[in-house]
């Protein structure tokens, strides 16, 4: 993500870990990203996790 954020600052990063995975929603909160939403897809329900591209700048 660190070349998207040197071009893109003011575009979020996204992710959609399972919401039952645990590990991975924490991993995701930890890295930066804030749960935004929840979703059905692939019969699970999904995460939707966000994060500015410019908290991954370094």
């Amino acid at each position: 993500m660190c070349a998207a954020a040197d071009e893109l600052p003011d575009q979020p990063g996204l992710i959609t870990p399972q919401t039952a995975n645990e590990r991975s929603l924490g991993l995701a909160i930890r890295l930066g990203f804030q749960p935004v939403s929840n979703f059905e897809w692939f019969d699970a329900q999904q995460t939707l996790c966000l994060a500015g591209l410019h908290s991954f700048n370094t």
